[in-house]
């Protein structure tokens, strides 16, 4: 009995555990009738950005603060919109930053300050930017993003839940956006295990995967790798199986005993009757 109580305990446990990884409490919106969770604290200031509260959140696509205010950028290359803001004093071709706003001050209070200047070069881009920028300069330390102040998975509208932003595939941002952002990404990953693709290995996860477990001799081994990210990846699901299961054991012994304790009495006052 003191075995069975142990194993209900530990069961219990181990569900509670494995609901807390998989993101059980409130969710912060439903996706395709899914609930979502957002581990992500809430949004920093994108500095360099004049708009509003200077928060990448104001729309379902400026989610991204990066750092396009540098001369040398690649971003309005690849991007298309080298010629917006042309005409502006200060324009140097690299589209509206370095160059003064015209914003309303009742809504935004820097509004009329110099755009991702030099010295603060980042603004909130689109997530159909953020790919068509990093599809065209490749995954580089070009490519400069200011994670705090992004939108990963701090709601509903974050890079991690969305696939496509105007119409462009989000999947060079995606599977970039991992190196530049590893922890927020781990745990978005850690609380919506659905949204992470298996065929993504992040460094972080191999190697504290290769510290749990002896079952990995060579963390520059593919396929160890690749098992060990999934081995995470599934772990909390695994969790809640083995408590469901215990739980299942305890419920079915409790009746078996019973059952037993029944039958018991029933032939002992059988013995009396005779």
């Amino acid at each position: 009995m003191t075995n069975l109580r142990t194993l209900a305990v530990l069961a219990i446990t181990t569900a509670s555990l494995a609901s807390q990884v998989l993101g059980d409490g409130e969710s912060c919106g439903s996706l395709s009738g899914e609930d979502v969770y957002c581990p992500q604290e809430t949004m920093e200031i994108c500095q360099g950005d004049t708009r509003g509260d200077q928060k990448c959140n104001h729309d379902v696509t400026h989610r991204v603060c990066a750092k396009i205010g540098d001369p040398d950028t690649s971003f309005f290359e690849f991007t298309g919109q080298a010629n917006i803001g042309k005409g502006t004093e200060g324009w140097h071709g690299n589209g509206w930053c370095n160059t003064a706003g015209s914003y309303d001050l009742a809504y935004s209070p820097h509004g009329h300050d110099v755009r991702c200047p030099e010295d603060n070069p980042t603004w909130c881009i689109c997530k159909w930017a953020t790919a068509s920028w990093i599809k065209g300069e490749g995954c580089t330390d070009g490519v400069e993003i200011d994670c705090p102040a992004s939108d990963i998975c701090s709601t509903p509208n974050g890079l991690f839940f969305s696939y496509k932003d105007g119409g462009v595939d989000l999947g060079p941002a995606k599977e970039c956006v991992p190196t530049k952002c590893p922890e927020i990404w781990e745990s978005c990953c850690a609380a919506n295990p659905g949204y992470c693709s298996t065929d993504e290995v992040s460094p972080t996860l191999i190697e504290l995967s290769a510290a749990n477990s002896a079952d990995i001799q060579d963390s520059d081994d593919d396929s160890d790798s690749m098992t060990a990210n999934v081995a995470i990846a599934f772990t909390a699901c695994g969790a809640a199986l083995v408590a469901a299961v215990g739980i299942a054991y305890v419920v079915v012994t409790s009746r078996k005993g019973a059952a037993e304790s029944t039958a018991a009495t029933s032939d002992n006052m059988e013995m009396q009757n005779i």
